[in-house]
């Protein structure tokens, strides 16, 4: 009789054990879609494709061709793209997520204080340890004679 209460025990707890691990293992992995929106008096988005490395580190406010090629210098595979200088603004701000991640990015005009306000909101999502990387190149209206821009990462 020992025996069998032994058995049964063990038996129990096994199952027992199998039942908690199975659904505490089973959580489902949150889904999404990276997003990228625009907002504010962003005109439009710029690709500069086949960049090797993103320009980690600065803010670019670029009003030239000129101004253009010498940031493109710092990654010599990327290609050049056809912007309308008379005409626009180019401004870019690395950001990146864990993960999947969503760029919600606005350009705001600030005529008191003479700025532009470049605000991009991360959004990561997913439960993976990979790495999205953004360098948030949009083009807007031409940067005003003594106007700044101010750049914020959230």
């Amino acid at each position: 009789m020992k025996k069998l209460t032994q058995k049964i025990v063990t038996v129990a707890l096994a199952v027992l054990l199998t039942l908690t691990l199975s659904f505490s293992c089973s959580k489902e992995e949150e889904q999404c879609t990276a997003v990228i929106e625009n907002s504010g008096i962003i005109v439009n988005t710029v690709d500069i494709a086949d960049c090797s490395t993103p320009f980690y580190i600065g803010n670019f406010v670029i009003d030239s061709s000129t101004e253009l090629d010498s940031v493109l210098q710092l990654n010599s595979s990327c290609q050049k793209p056809e912007i309308d200088f008379t005409q626009y603004t180019l401004l870019g701000r690395y950001a990146y997520a864990q993960c999947t991640g969503s760029y919600l990015r606005e350009v705001t005009k600030d005529t008191t204080n003479k700025r532009y306000n470049f605000t991009i909101t991360v959004e990561s999502c997913g439960s993976c340890d990979c790495l999205s990387q953004n360098m948030n190149w949009v083009l807007v209206p031409k940067l005003p004679e003594n106007y700044t821009v101010r750049f914020t990462v959230k």
